[in-house]
């Protein structure tokens, strides 16, 4: 199950609890056999002979497990779990009900965790609010007798019920109040509502006047005021904000636990050491911030008022918990809503089930006529069978997301070309169907299309061309007429550079088609090797050092080797004296790279160049002598690596390629 889908059901049996009325300790039990949170639930007291079973519904737990459970739970007077032969069970003690205690049993190997701990405590509170109310017994008149196996209830032991009834009816009565004024919680829809609510459910119905909620504020990092009744202001003016570590409410927000202070004038940390405040309790609703209610006489709180304020703190946390998932969701819906993609859902039968208003303005239907309909009514019979292959590949391979390119058309509109996402829906850890994202790349298409066409057409007539020329004025630089030769040589030099570069553009339309080389681990260190002996031979005259590992592999794009070679070439023939190229590889210490730096001693790049590369922008003043260095940035950027230029000491320029570190072969 998704953390979703169990915040969902615990609080989906929270507000059961506090909705039913006279369902008995049998009933409880079965309500809770009957989610995906526990395999096995028990009402028992604990006795001097040991304890009794009162109700039970769901798997038998191991007896010698259950009692050191109950009964460590009842010593210490709060949840215990325990996780043995793969059953985990847990006993929460049900407050103002003597020892009686719940007891629960889950089959997940986690057993009860942290977070399942403190929902067992709200829902033991909740728990013990059913049996306490109107003092009935747990059961109706008449249900059948413990012992009758799953789901079972019987009535409370005579003593529980005595010590239950004895001295509680004002509980009792407040207890039944905050059933009543739960529905006015679960109305309440934003924040501040909700926490208005709950501190006026304190005014009015536990009797604590002096009662306010402060939220916590990620963007502040302080607890804000969110509502404080009338009386607080009162009696200490304006609410102010807390600080991190700066009161006594901060210190139950952080650390999750209640203060009690019987005077807060002698507790260290108190916000106003001259407060007239005297008794304090400050209870934390989760990680939405605390509840704090006061008066200015000493040890006022007694037992009862921490538990009935616990129940409060707990309603209004799982109150806050739906109004931020509802938050979510609607903000979730709102973009999506907005998205200028078509975006569609479908469930396994290939029912649409839902659809933003980009689909309905594409397809020609009506909201209405798509959510429900066959996803045949807005595709073709072709690619709704392509929806249901997508979907059951995904669930096959238990897969998150998959992508698929094709053209169609949605409902009536125009045939288009489309990139589209799919990605995986569950629900209670089952596969419920997929979400469909769809881009339309029609245009971007042709334009590809396009300058494949074009850069072929050019590249194949300019080789041809420039052959014709190079042919006609190498001829020319043996003529007789010094001036012919001269303009020969120049025509020849400038062939020469057009043919170089159309080579490079070829090479540079390779590492930025999308189809092309694919990025995979390779060894850089190899990769160099290679590129400088084919450097060293192309310029004899140039001097080259290298300092390499054995090996260093790195995720890179294939034509790592080429992006090399033209770092080199670059560091060489843009050199204004003898050139100097270093060449060294190594791994970067603190970001998991693999880094390659080429260091010469030339005039430096110029200023323009450098913002052009780095910042990746094309201007009218790139050189096209420095398409090399663009095909080294591409072959980082595909690559998921990074570049990085840097001046040189003394004089000259250093060019850094970093690229992820990858793990060599197995047989490595």
């Amino acid at each position: 199950m998704t953390d979703r889908a169990q915040a969902d059901e615990r609080y989906a049996l929270l507000r059961w609890f506090t909705q039913v009325s006279a369902v008995g300790a049998g009933g409880l039990c079965t309500r809770c056999v009957r989610t995906d949170q526990f395999t096995a639930a028990s009402v028992v007291e604990w006795g001097s002979e040991g304890w009794s079973e009162v109700a039970s519904a769901g798997d038998r737990l191991p007896d010698d497990l259950l009692a050191a459970t109950v009964s460590r739970a009842v010593e210490m007077g709060d949840v215990t779990a325990r996780h043995h032969g793969g059953v985990g069970v847990a006993a929460v003690p049900l407050p103002g009900l003597g020892r009686l205690a719940l007891v629960l049993g889950t089959d997940q190997p986690s057993g009860f965790d942290t977070a399942a701990r403190s929902f067992l405590r709200e829902l033991g509170d909740a728990a013990a609010a059913v049996l306490s109310r109107d003092g009935q017994s747990p059961v109706p008149s008449g249900g059948p007798a413990a012992g009758d196996g799953a789901g079972t209830g019987a009535s409370l032991p005579e003593s529980a019920t005595q010590r239950a009834d004895t001295g509680t009816d004002d509980r009792h009565r407040k207890l039944r109040a905050l059933q009543t004024t739960a529905e006015s919680l679960l109305r309440a829809q934003s924040e501040s509502e909700i926490a208005r609510v709950a501190v006026e459910t304190a005014r009015t119905v536990l009797d604590c006047p002096v009662t306010g909620i402060w939220l916590y504020d990620d963007e502040t990092d302080r607890l804000e005021p969110a509502a404080v009744t009338d009386e607080g202001r009162e009696l200490l003016g304006e609410p102010v904000s807390f600080e991190r570590g700066e009161s006594l409410a901060w210190k139950a927000f952080e650390s999750g636990d209640i203060g009690q202070y019987d005077d807060v004038g002698e507790v260290e940390g108190a916000y106003n050491p001259s407060t007239p405040i005297r008794s304090e309790l400050d209870v934390p609703i989760g990680r939405y911030g605390v509840l704090t209610t006061a008066t200015t006489r000493v040890a006022e709180f007694t037992a009862v008022d921490l538990d009935l304020l616990r129940i409060l703190a707990s309603n209004t946390e799982a109150v806050l918990d739906r109004a931020a998932r509802e938050h979510e969701t609607e903000r979730y819906r709102e973009m999506v809503e907005a998205a200028s993609d078509p975006i569609w859902a479908v469930d396994t039968a290939g029912t649409l089930t839902e659809v933003n208003q980009r689909f309905v303005d594409l397809s020609g239907y009506r909201r209405s006529e798509l959510v429900g309909a066959d996803t045949s009514l807005a595709f073709s019979g072709a690619l709704a069978q392509q929806i249901q292959v997508r979907m059951r590949t995904l669930q096959d391979e238990a897969a998150d997301s998959t992508t698929f390119q094709e053209s169609f058309r949605i409902g009536g509109g125009e045939q288009r070309e489309y990139r589209v996402n799919v990605s995986s829906l569950y629900e209670a850890e089952a596969f419920a169907g997929a979400v469909f994202v769809a881009h339309d790349v029609t245009e971007l298409r042709r334009h590809e299309q396009l300058l494949s066409v074009f850069n072929r057409v050019l590249r194949h007539n300019l080789r041809n061309q420039l052959s014709i020329v190079l042919g006609n004025v190498d001829d020319l630089t043996e003529h007789d007429d010094g001036s012919v030769v001269t303009a020969a040589t120049a025509a020849s030099k400038a062939a020469r550079n057009l043919l170089t570069l159309s080579e490079k553009t070829r090479r540079f339309g390779a590492v930025t088609d999308p189809d092309g080389v694919e990025v995979t681990g390779m060894d850089v260190t190899a990769e160099v090797r290679q590129a400088v002996a084919h450097a060293r031979e192309q310029f004899p005259g140039a001097t080259i050092e290298t300092s390499l590992p054995e090996v260093a592999w790195a995720r890179s794009h294939g034509l790592l080797g080429v992006a090399v070679e033209e770092l080199v070439e670059n560091a060489i023939e843009h050199n204004d004296r003898d050139p100097e190229v270093s060449v060294s590889v190594g791994d970067a210490p603190d970001d998991g790279t693999v880094e390659l730096r080429v260091a010469d001693n030339g005039p430096g790049l110029p200023e323009m160049e450098r913002r052009v590369i780095e910042q990746g922008l094309e201007t009218p003043l790139m050189h096209a002598s420095r398409l090399g260095l663009w095909m080294v940035r591409w072959t980082a950027s595909t690559s998921g690596g990074e570049t990085a230029i840097e001046e040189n000491d003394p004089r000259g320029t250093v060019f850094v390629l970093r690229l992820p570190r990858a793990n060599p072969p197995a047989d490595e």
